[in-house]
């Protein structure tokens, strides 16, 4: 009887993940500086980032 390969992993396509936009926000007049990186899908708007939910 022949050996069966491992099968691999499926891999997730790139193409169906949804695009990332990435901003760094500082806060001003703060010290010690402070900083956050934010990731956001991009479609989300600038209204829907500045709106409070």
């Amino acid at each position: 009887m022949p050996k069966r390969a491992p099968s691999e992993p499926e891999t997730p396509d790139p193409s169906e993940a949804p695009e990332i936009l990435q901003f760094k926000v500082w806060l001003l007049g703060i010290s010690p500086m402070i900083w956050r990186r934010i990731q956001v899908p991009a479609s989300v708007t600038l209204r829907e980032l500045g709106s409070s939910r």
